[in-house]
């Protein structure tokens, strides 16, 4: 019994670094890191700093001017964002 568990878990565990997620955020903050080259960003209720590419910039600063939520896909591992549409 103790065996299934543990196996439940490992896969569970590697199963979630793989995982990403799709909510609704609205952007209050949007800078261009110029070491790194990505775009910082942080949403209403969410801590973390989330790091975006540049081909989610428009999207990013569409719900920023607005105040109008963006569908955000994330990692939640690394905060990466993977996919942003109005």
């Amino acid at each position: 019994m103790k065996k299934i568990f543990l196996i439940s878990v490992i896969v569970f565990s590697s199963n979630s670094f793989a995982m990403t997620l799709t909510k609704d955020f609205v952007t209050t903050s949007l800078r261009y890191n110029t070491g790194k080259k990505y775009y910082e960003t942080s949403f209403v209720l969410m801590a973390g700093v989330y790091k975006a590419d540049e081909k989610f910039f428009k999207c990013l600063q569409t719900s920023l001017e607005k105040k109008k939520p963006a569908k955000v896909t994330f990692e939640p591992m690394g905060l990466k964002i993977t996919a942003c549409e109005i």
